[in-house]
């Protein structure tokens, strides 16, 4: 399976949670986001959110089954608007194994 970066956007300083979800891992709440990217599989038609701190480290992810919903999700959780998205420059896929 090979993963493909589609956008990315740096929140930190720009954007900040709306608090309208909160992300968990073994009980406990996840720190607000540095970063978000946009990334599909290979053998995926789906798309996924995935949250990285600041030091790049992934926090969590959400699945989407258009581009759309992915780009409303952050919307929804940050104000991101789909204009403000940075296209990856190069997009390649990459193994995940």
């Amino acid at each position: 399976m090979e993963e493909k970066f589609l956008f990315y956007i740096k929140l930190a300083g720009k954007y900040e949670a709306t608090g309208n979800t909160r992300h968990y891992s073994n009980g406990a709440l996840l720190p607000a986001p540095a970063e978000l990217r946009i990334m599909q599989y290979s053998d995926d038609s789906g798309f996924y959110l995935l949250y990285f701190d600041e030091t790049g480290k992934e926090q969590t992810d959400t699945f989407h089954d258009t581009l759309q919903q992915a780009f409303h999700q952050a919307e929804f959780e940050f104000g991101v608007k789909e204009h403000d998205w940075i296209k990856q420059a190069s997009i390649v896929w990459k193994s995940n194994v």
